[in-house]
């Protein structure tokens, strides 16, 4: 099933025609409003982000896939609000909540949606903070940064004294993204973003703080004024102190974007981990929407 949505998203993707031409008064957010952008002054965007992250297998340190005797699941909704302060500064703040839940490797990656509070499950918002996005060039306005700083609100999170599951790291962070996008002819789409994501323990700053950095690719295509259709691939090493690259992951993926309002878009994505090392071998299922005004 996984390789037959594949297939049919790719021939979307390479075979559609190319869409009539539309002047820009008549474009919707989704052709206007491409991830590089910011917003204009007064504008205000709501985004959410659902990430549903199952796995019942693990990469070694050798790069070998091994099967675990559980199913871990991790949900994760990423919500944030931006205001345009003016064309090239944008200010906002962002907060997550996150479930997990381990179950047996034949559960439904769904249960965690079912999760309470005991050894094997556990839900809360789990980290807040503000960001700040601006676009520095102004002749290149498809090109700018996103900088958060993350603030863990949830007690004990690494479950180490409430005995609850891991649910994050009980860390600062402090994560910047790189974008960029460029429309091509017959309305294709190239995005790249590329993200600088610190861990900082402020008890230990050089021996348990981390760093990692994934680069990802997207190349897509509008197939109309209300739908976008794209793949992408992930690759985030994790440097470490004692092992230079001390994990990495491969992540890849297919995903579809719509308009369903002049005001809403939805999206629907899925990604797999064909490679990886210290990493789980998991797969994800993601839905989000963004309310741009």
């Amino acid at each position: 099933m996984k390789i037959q949505f594949s297939i049919l998203l790719a021939f979307l993707l390479f075979s559609y025609g190319t869409i009539r031409g539309q002047d820009d008064d008549d474009q919707s957010n989704l052709l206007k409003y491409t991830p590089s952008l910011l917003l204009s002054k007064g504008q205000t965007e709501l985004k959410v982000f659902n990430n549903l992250y199952t796995q019942t297998a693990f990469y070694d340190a050798g790069g070998k896939k091994t099967p675990l005797d559980e199913r871990s699941t991790f949900f994760t909704s990423i919500n944030q609000i931006l205001m345009g302060i003016t064309p090239r500064l944008n200010v906002g703040y962002m907060v997550f909540f996150r479930s997990v839940r381990l179950d047996s490797p034949d559960s439904s990656p769904f249960q965690v949606f079912q999760s309470g509070e005991d050894s094997k499950s556990r839900s809360d918002i789990s980290f807040a903070g503000p960001t700040v996005r601006f676009a520095p060039f102004k002749a290149n306005k498809h090109l700018s940064f996103q900088s958060t700083y993350l603030m863990p609100t949830a007690y004990d999170q690494e479950g180490i004294d409430n005995n609850r599951p891991f649910l994050d790291f009980d860390k600062h962070y402090w994560w910047t993204q790189l974008y960029y996008d460029k429309v091509l002819p017959n309305y294709f789409v190239l995005f790249l973003e590329i993200d600088l994501v610190m861990r900082l323990d402020y008890t230990d700053l050089f021996k348990q703080s981390f760093v990692y950095n994934p680069v990802k690719l997207f190349f897509g295509k509008f197939l109309g004024n209300k739908w976008g259709v794209y793949t992408m691939a992930e690759w985030a090493p994790f440097w470490g102190d004692q092992e230079v690259l001390a994990a990495y992951y491969l992540q890849t993926g297919v995903g579809i974007k719509h308009q369903v309002h002049p005001n809403l878009e939805l999206e629907a994505v899925y990604t797999l981990f064909p490679a990886g090392k210290n990493t789980g071998a998991g797969e994800t299922f993601n839905f989000g929407l963004r309310f741009l005004k």
